[in-house]
C-alpha cells in the first residue's frame, strides 16, 4: 500500500486531458434511478461475508452532483488512521494503486479538510474509503464482518444535546445549500446496500449512549468518525463516494479485548478489492 510521499504529478483542474472536457459531463441515469455517479461496480453483494439478512436503503436522499468522468483515473482510496492503515498493509497486496492511498485523518473535521486537499491535488474519478466502525445492529451487522453502506448520516450538528438536540434540518439551517440542493444531516453513498452509517464526532462511550444514538436514528447500522466528512468533499467536488467499513465492535464496547479489529479489517479489504 503506497505510503503519503508517492503521490502522482499534479494535475491542472481547470483543463481535462484526453477525450476529458472542461467541467463536469452531463447528468445521466444510474444504477439506483438517480443522477449517474460514472462508477460501476459489478454486481455482488455489498458484505462480506453474507449474512442472512440485509438492510434497507435509506431513502429521500440528496444526491451527488456528476463526478468527472475519466475511466483511467485511479480511485482515491482514503484510510482514517495509521493504525487501520498499518494492519491493513500487513494483509498483504493494497488495496488501491501505488500513489493513490492516502490518510484523510481522525474524524469528521480532519477527514473533510484532508479529503477535499487531495481531491483538488489529485482529481480522482472515485473515492473508497476503508476502515473500521462500531455496529449498531449485531443481528445483522455482526462483529467481524464487512459492508458497504449505502448512505450516512452525522449526529451532534445543530444546537442542543442528547435527546433535546436539533439538527440542522430541524433548525432551518443546512450544513450547504448548492443548486436549491440542501444538505442537511444525510448523504447517499455509492454502490452499497447495507444501510445507514452514522458518522459521530466521539464513538459511544457506553451502552446507554450508544442505545440513546439508535433512538434518534432508527436506521443506522453502524457508526464511524470520518465518513460523512469524506461524503460532503465529495459531494461538493461531484466525485463519487464508496464507504466500507469493518465491523470491529459493538457500539459502546470500549474493551479492546472484545473487538475483532483484524477479522474486520480483512474482510473490508476483501470486499473493497472487489470494487476495485
Amino acid at each position: 500500500m503506497a505510503r503519503e510521499d508517492s503521490a502522482p504529478p499534479l494535475q491542472n483542474p481547470s483543463v481535462d486531458p484526453g477525450s476529458r472536457k472542461i467541467g463536469p459531463p452531463p447528468a445521466r441515469r444510474g444504477a439506483w434511478g438517480g443522477v449517474g455517479h460514472g462508477c460501476a461496480f459489478p454486481a455482488h453483494p455489498h458484505h462480506w461475508p453474507p449474512p442472512a439478512l440485509r438492510a434497507r436503503r435509506h431513502s429521500q436522499m440528496i444526491w451527488p452532483m456528476s463526478p468527472r468522468s475519466n475511466n483511467h483515473t485511479p480511485t482515491l482510496v482514503l484510510i482514517p488512521t495509521p493504525l487501520e492503515r498499518d494492519r491493513l498493509e500487513s494483509l498483504g497486496d493494497p488495496v488501491g494503486k501505488p500513489g493513490w492511498t492516502h490518510l484523510c485523518g481522525f474524524g469528521p473535521v480532519a477527514a473533510a479538510a484532508r479529503t477535499a486537499e487531495l481531491l483538488a491535488r489529485l482529481q480522482p474519478a472515485r473515492v473508497l474509503l476503508i476502515g473500521c466502525a462500531g455496529t449498531h445492529a449485531p443481528q445483522t451487522h455482526p462483529v467481524g464482518t464487512a459492508w458497504r453502506f449505502d448512505s450516512v448520516a452525522i449526529d451532534g450538528i445543530g444546537a442542543g444535546e442528547g435527546d433535546q438536540i436539533l439538527g440542522p434540518a430541524d433548525l432551518g439551517l443546512p450544513q450547504w445549500t448548492e443548486q436549491g440542493e440542501a444538505v442537511h444531516d444525510r448523504l447517499p453513498l455509492e454502490g452499497g446496500d447495507a444501510g445507514l452509517l452514522l458518522t459521530v464526532c466521539s464513538a459511544a462511550g457506553d451502552e446507554p449512549q450508544a442505545e440513546r444514538r439508535r433512538a434518534r436514528f432508527p436506521e443506522a447500522r453502524a457508526e464511524d468518525m470520518e465518513a460523512f466528512g469524506v461524503a460532503l468533499a465529495c459531494h461538493l467536488a461531484r466525485v463519487p463516494l464508496t464507504v466500507v467499513r469493518g465491523i470491529s465492535n459493538a457500539a459502546g464496547v470500549r474493551d479492546k479485548g472484545e473487538w475483532q479489529l483484524d477479522e474486520a479489517l480483512t474482510n473490508a479489504l476483501a470486499l473493497a478489492r472487489e470494487g476495485l
